[in-house]
């Protein structure tokens, strides 16, 4: 284990200069962009059934009102967004029920009505700051969210019939409001970068030469600019509802004046090329935008302040009335009123270090490492909640793709902590129990795939998880416990036989050929 350590140490040390470092001479273009909507709905629904021995009905009708709202400016030194989303709605149903009396039955009336209305918003804000040119920065982030909402119930049910006369009226109301509230600083050395589109570009690239839509190669500033316009492709589709021949209009635009673009432009079958995934089955035709995987770079180390506070308050009230008469002769006359109140909150307080670490290295290669360590303030010197990750990939666009990937949690926590005190303690997913000292989980996996066009397609998958923990109160099971999770799959997939004739229009396309010459382990 440790030669393996020292063996990723030393790739992480490989001077840059040995690969083309285009990743750590990206820059993020200023750029900014704002939007405000609104949305009003309405629904009614309803039914009506009659039998010969009675009748059914119901209805419903409902309505939603909402309003969201997002802000973003990005450049290099700084990054700002903010959003927002507030919602109302409401709705209100019932239900008729009459079955007719019979030799058998007495005659029978049920009702219910029900009515709901719920309010709700979220807010959230993020800034990222590098002042300076030396790489030392700032993060602050914010969100919160709240919901309130209640509900109102009436059931009435009434038998008359063989001298016997019985009714019931209850009433239900039940609200609830909840909140919650985060946020996160950081401060540290280092910067971090999403470079992914550079990659992307050069795929653009080296795909419009194949096809003839290029006539030589881009020189660099054009090539910078095309990166820098596939970095804020999202923003397009913030604004607009259909984004994508507006953006493709940029970019043929960038290739035009770089003076590369033949003069008829770039053409259907260019577009949906460009579009293909890198490996797999092509890409929707409706969205003509080309994948990829994320290629960061860079390094951050710094110190992380978290604040986190919820609180959910509940009450209920119910009121039943029962009357009954007999040949006419009151026998039951009972009202029950009944309340419940909940009231949980939650607050937690972490600092702790926190560093992660991006290489491309290359055209092909991705390497990141992330590790966070979080010490809750209020709960003990020995309380910790770490996370860290490892990931390494692999792509070759149009043949190959690999991803390993490795992931550690630990979470220490004091038993004592729990729902006793009003405070509920996190509790890591899959296990059903308030109440842990010592908890730890190992997730591994590996993915490797190979892919001809119109032939073959080839995929591996392995992975592991394990958890276990050490629990001196457990309420399920005293003392450790151990569990691990393996899966494995294997695919593939070949096509032998394959074409697509039309004579009328003068089509005949067959498979794609194998790639001969050795090249299909390129």
């Amino acid at each position: 284990m440790k030669r393996l350590l020292y063996v990723l140490l030393l790739i992480g040390m490989v001077p840059v200069y040995l690969f083309a470092d285009e990743f750590g001479d990206f820059r993020i273009p200023a750029h900014s962009v704002y939007t405000v909507s609104g949305d009003l709905n309405g629904n009614q629904q309803s039914n009506l059934s009659n039998y010969s021995t009675g009748s059914y009905r119901d209805w419903r009708y409902s309505g939603e009102m909402s309003g969201t709202g997002y802000y973003l400016w990005d450049s290099d030194p700084l990054r700002a967004s903010a959003a927002f989303s507030v919602g109302l709605s409401g709705g209100l149903n019932g239900a008729r029920t009459h079955m007719v009396a019979d030799t058998v039955y007495p005659d029978r009336k049920q009702s219910n009505d029900h009515n709901e209305t719920s309010e709700c918003w979220n807010l959230r804000g993020e800034t990222r700051i590098y002042p300076w040119t030396f790489p030392a920065g700032f993060l602050l982030n914010a969100s919160g969210s709240g919901s309130y909402a209640q509900d109102w119930s009436t059931y009435f049910t009434q038998e008359s019939g063989f001298g016997n006369d019985f009714k019931r009226h209850r009433d239900d109301e039940v609200w609830s409001y909840n909140y919650s509230i985060s946020g996160t600083m950081a401060v540290g050395l280092g910067r971090v970068r999403d470079a992914s589109d550079i990659y992307v570009v050069d795929i653009l690239l080296e795909r419009l030469l194949k096809t003839g839509a290029l006539t030589r190669a881009l020189n660099p500033a054009s090539r910078t600019k095309l990166a820098q316009l596939f970095y804020t492709r999202k923003s397009f589709s913030t604004v607009h509802d259909n984004p994508q021949k507006l953006f493709w209009q940029e970019v043929e635009r960038l290739l035009r004046e770089d003076g590369a673009l033949r003069d008829t432009g770039l053409d259907a079958y260019d577009v949906y090329r460009i579009a293909d995934p890198y490996y797999g089955a092509s890409s929707d035709y409706r969205n003509p935008v080309i994948t990829t995987f994320q290629r960061q770079k860079g390094f951050f180390a710094g110190l992380a302040v978290q604040a986190r506070h919820s609180d959910l308050i509940s009450q209920k009230w119910v009121r039943e009335h029962t009357v009954q008469y007999i040949a006419d002769t009151l026998t039951t006359d009972t009202v029950i009123n009944a309340s419940s109140h909940q009231h949980l909150y939650y607050d937690d307080y972490s600092i702790g270090p926190m560093v992660e670490y991006h290489l491309p290295l290359g055209m092909r290669w991705q390497f990141d490492v992330a590790s966070e360590v979080l010490f809750p303030t209020d709960n003990g010197s020995n309380a910790m909640d770490a996370d860290t990750r490892f990931a390494v990939q692999y792509v070759f666009a149009d043949r190959w793709w690999a991803e390993g990937s490795f992931r550690h949690e630990r979470l220490i926590l004091h038993p004592e902590n729990d729902f006793s005190n009003g405070r509920p303690i996190k509790v890591p997913k899959g296990f059903n129990t308030s109440r842990y000292a010592d908890w730890w989980s190992v997730q591994t996996g590996f993915r490797i795939g190979y892919y001809i066009e119109d032939r073959l397609t080839a995929t591996f998958t392995i992975s592991q998880d394990q958890n276990g923990a050490q629990n001196p109160d457990f309420v399920y099971h005293s003392g450790h416990s151990y569990e691990r999770w393996t899966s494995m799959s294997i695919g593939l997939s070949y096509n032998f036989l394959g074409r697509l004739r039309i004579p009328g229009l003068g089509i005949d396309s067959p498979q794609a050929p194998l790639p001969g010459g050795g090249n299909w382990f390129r």
